[in-house]
């Protein structure tokens, strides 16, 4: 039988217990990312709003900042907010950490997650 879509449909898992079984669980099944990646943000360029996506392998306290071409801060996402082993998204509104919008251009998303660190371009266009 054919989704909606023409697909056919997936079977799905729903995983019930403890965190840790659940974690060892999704383990075996291969849904947890094996490395740490910041994935590209959507849509880019963008206005006034992107989804900013990374995977983590393991847990760990979670750094996200936008920066400008300056290399000043101008918002702060996320501040050691634990994250669990897995694909995260985070939505920016391109505001700065006052809640003003910021101007058409060019931006650095910075992600810290433990020991590992990446940057990504974006572009604000209004």
């Amino acid at each position: 039988l054919a989704g909606r879509s023409g697909q056919a449909p997936r079977a799905l898992k729903l995983l019930v217990g403890q965190a840790n079984y659940v974690q060892e669980t999704l383990a075996q099944l291969d849904l947890l990312p094996g490395e740490f990646a910041l994935l590209p943000n959507f849509p880019n360029p963008f206005n006034p709003t992107t989804t900013i996506r990374y995977a983590l392998p393991a847990a760990a306290k979670v750094d996200l900042a936008i920066y400008n071409l300056l290399g000043q801060k101008i918002a702060t996402l996320l501040r050691e907010a634990p994250g669990e082993a897995g694909y995260h998204s985070v939505i920016w509104n391109g505001r700065d950490d006052a809640g003003q919008p910021v101007a058409s251009g060019i931006y650095f998303l910075h992600l810290r997650a433990g020991a590992h660190r990446a940057v990504r371009k974006m572009i604000l266009l209004k």
